[in-house]
């Protein structure tokens, strides 16, 4: 049984939202009777994007045409803009220079207007989430006292601006304040991990304000009743109020709803538009093609967590060919051929394809066709994956690669389209027992639901970053930049003493800590909260401060010039070590790092070194071809990690679920790069290129909070921090996707490594 969410994530839940489908010109409406406050207003909403890269307009008001009208909406760039057009000339009063391509999950957006301020920037002020956006790349402020078409006696429009750019997505909790202007803490709350959440807003709403929570779903008329006690209903146009595909009344929600629910409300899984090549539409849960006679793949915005059962429907809309079913989480859905070689899929005409699995095709089945829906039922407890058509199990197949791999839900097209439901509708069929919907509200809750515990992140002047970063833990693993200056890096632990300093930049022995001179960061590491412990399970004795919960352990030993092994204090096989030896330096006492993607079949059989841009090779005599066990470290007989009396560091990482990701992916050179999912919001990303020489670059959201994240630091050189267009990533609510073509980012075909640690688990965020 899962634990209650509720205890975790706390404040109001939202029930319902609205789903706006672009394609069926969808819209509310209401024209105050009459005028309100027109110098003084609050729009509070929740929105979950759809379509991507293109206009949607979030809130309209003026005359009915585009002549005169103030409007909210993401642009075509994904920038956030207020608008204000008189007499057909646009003026935008703040244009974002952060981007909001986040599908995944909600943004929370307040709008502040108030003209009666003396100072002129406070007129009018936009938040994303509790934070407020202040860099505009325009930023236009209106005259003290300027009226608004806003609680005017014209038309207040939800989800267009007369006559263009309908938007897409699901929106929830649209507060419309008349007269007073609120920040968005009267709408949300930080509770005690530090997240964002919904809170009921108890104050007044003027005479024109509305309250909508999309609640009632009994028709389209009920959906849009004010709840706020002014009576100030808003119209539904062109909406659908039924069980069916296009079905408006959704449990898609910013919040966790209730338990041991089939279909709670929660955030649900769409098919990822930033993980897919195919056309989606109607809040990303339509898939279908762009160009004729070719395959399009999309995959969904959760992967399926190990220890529960999950139930799906897609209905064909149009039939040609297609397929539906699962593939591996860590294959990039942007290439079809990839997901080709390893999913396990049911086809149009029926036949059931187990490519890389080992199980074998199921051939002879049941096609289907236009109208026919088709169930996936997925047990990643019992190994069991099983198809259904129209209610009839069609297939079903119980095999260990279902438990030991990791998948996600997949859908492919071929002049076809295909309607998925995650559950955020109601489903056609009843699911099976015992099986849930995807969503956040049944995904099992992490060991670590507050991250910062365990990592993170200070800024702060060269002066002070070490004290501020010792601050954090009891024990810890410290890593300093000067980010303004050409400096060393500084890797401090507190088994060697809060003043030994290694360099990951150099091969340097040990030496003594430098302040820096400029603006500087600290990444941190928590170990164990009390003094380290001599560790015997290995062959040569080690001294270990272990926090096993967050999978991360500090390990010293002196090497003995023998193969042996070595305590790790951890209790599963790390992903990533990276060692150094701290008596010594010189060119053969490098940094080797292991990582468990540097090679599909033997790991340890390779190195690549933190203090270079070197491609991995291929040496025996660091780890002697050995992977680490749940226990111990093997050695070889190479001096950077094993020579008789030389006394040696090694980190050590074990992945854990929503909290840390270790991993690897394939660059396809476009600034369209490849999504990785690690199924948390992104702290910190480190990411090295493998297969030719190239540096390793590191970014954080402490530096970068939003979108575009651009600003980098690189481990094996001095330089600092600093921007390029073509070195640029996004974080989203779960995992980052590639936005540049650097070649230590995203060339075609080539290898990466990866290691990410959260800033916050994916179910207890949302977007920022």
């Amino acid at each position: 049984m899962l634990a209650n969410h509720n205890a975790i994530e706390s404040g109001s839940v939202i029930e319902r939202s609205l789903r706006l489908i672009n394609a069926s010109s969808q819209y509310l409406t209401r024209t105050p009777g009459v005028a309100g406050n027109r110098m003084t207003w609050t729009l509070s909403l929740w929105i979950k994007r759809g379509t991507l890269g293109v206009q949607n307009n979030l809130f309209t008001a003026g005359d009915g045409t585009q002549t005169n009208r103030l409007q909210l909406a993401f642009e075509s760039n994904d920038t956030l803009t207020l608008v204000s057009t008189i007499a057909s000339t646009p003026t935008t009063l703040r244009g974002t220079t952060a981007v909001y391509r986040d599908p995944s999950a909600f943004y929370h957006i307040t709008v502040m207007f108030d003209t009666t301020q003396a100072t002129a920037a406070n007129r009018v002020r936009i938040f994303v989430g509790n934070t407020e956006v202040i860099v505009f790349t325009t930023n236009n402020n209106l005259a003290q006292n300027a009226t608004s078409f806003v609680n005017n006696t014209n038309p207040h429009v939800l989800g267009w601006a007369f006559g263009a750019n309908y938007c897409d997505g699901s929106i929830s909790n649209v507060d419309f304040v008349d007269g007073y202007a609120l920040t968005p803490d009267y709408f949300a709350e930080v509770n005690s991990l530090g997240q964002w959440v919904a809170k009921k807003y108890t104050g007044f709403y003027g005479t024109q304000g509305s309250y909508l929570t999309f609640k009632n779903g009994v028709s389209t008329t009920t959906l849009g009743y004010d709840l706020s006690g002014n009576g100030n209903n808003w119209t539904l146009t062109n909406f659908t109020r039924s069980a069916g595909i296009n079905d408006c009344w959704v449990l898609d929600t910013p919040t966790v709803g209730a338990q041991g629910l089939t279909q709670p409300s929660g955030n649900y899984a769409i098919i990822n538009p930033l993980d897919s090549s195919a056309t989606l539409l109607a809040s990303n849960l339509h898939v279908g093609v762009s160009a004729a006679n070719t395959w399009y793949d999309g995959v969904s915005s959760i992967h399926f967590p190990k220890g529960g059962k999950y139930y799906i429907e897609g209905t064909l809309t149009v039939a040609s060919s297609a397929n539906i079913g699962i593939t591996k989480a860590e294959l990039n859905g942007k290439i079809h051929s990839q997901l080709d070689t390893f999913r396990s899929v049911y086809e149009q005409a029926g036949t059931i394809t187990r490519t890389g699995t080992g199980i074998g095709d199921t051939t002879g089945l049941v096609s289907y066709t236009t109208n026919d829906v088709i169930g996936v039922a997925f047990d990643t407890i019992n190994g069991i994956l099983s198809f259904y058509k129209n209610n009839v199990l069609i297939n079903s197949v119980t095999n260990s690669v279902y438990i030991t791999n990791n998948w996600k839900f997949y859908v492919g097209v071929y002049n076809a389209t295909f309607q998925v439901n995650f559950g955020q509708r109601a489903y056609v069929y009843t699911p099976p027992i015992g099986y849930k919907s995807l969503c956040t509200t049944n995904l099992p809750v992490p060991s670590i639901v507050d991250p910062s515990q365990h990592f993170n992140i200070k800024l702060s002047t060269g002066a002070n970053i070490k004290s501020d970063s010792e601050s954090l833990f009891t024990n810890e693993f410290e890593w300093i930049k000067d980010r303004a200056n050409v400096n060393n890096h500084q890797l401090i632990d507190s088994v060697r003493g809060s003043n030994a300093v290694l360099q990951s930049n150099t091969t340097a022995a040990e030496t003594t800590y430098t302040a820096p001179t400029g603006s500087s960061i600290g990444w941190v590491w928590r170990a164990s909260d009390s003094a380290p412990v001599a560790n015997t399970n290995g062959t040569i004795t080690s001294q270990v401060s272990a926090n096993q919960l967050a999978g991360f352990s500090i390990v010293t030993y002196t090497g003995t010039g023998a193969i042996g092994t070595i305590g790790h204090g951890l209790a599963s096989a790390p992903k990533l070590t990276i060692t150094k030896s701290a008596s010594i330096g010189g060119a053969q006492y490098g940094w080797p790092v292991y990582h468990a993607n540097m090679d599909t079949s033997l790991p340890a059989n390779y190195v690549i070194g933190l203090q270079d841009t070197a491609a991995r090779f291929a040496d025996s005599t660091y780890y002697n071809n050995t992977n680490p066990s749940s226990s111990v470290l093997t050695v070889g007989t190479n001096l950077s990690t094993n020579q008789n009396t030389t006394r040696y560091v090694s980190y050590c990482f074990v992945e854990v679920s929503g909290y840390s990701k270790i991993g690897s992916y394939i660059g396809n050179g476009s600034v369209d790069g490849p999504f990785v999912y690690t199924g948390f919001k992104p702290r910190f990303i480190m990411i090295k290129r493998i297969d030719v020489a190239d540096s390793w670059i590191i970014f954080d959201t402490a530096r970068s909070p939003n979108n575009v994240t651009q600003i980098y630091l690189v481990p094996n050189n001095t330089a600092a921090e600093a921007t390029l267009s073509t070195i640029l990533i996004d974080v989203v609510s779960n995992g980052f996707k590639l936005r540049g073509t650097y070649s230590a980012l995203n060339t075609s075909a080539s290898t990466y490594i990866y290691a990410a640690f959260a800033g916050r688990p994916f179910q207890y965020t949302n977007a920022q």
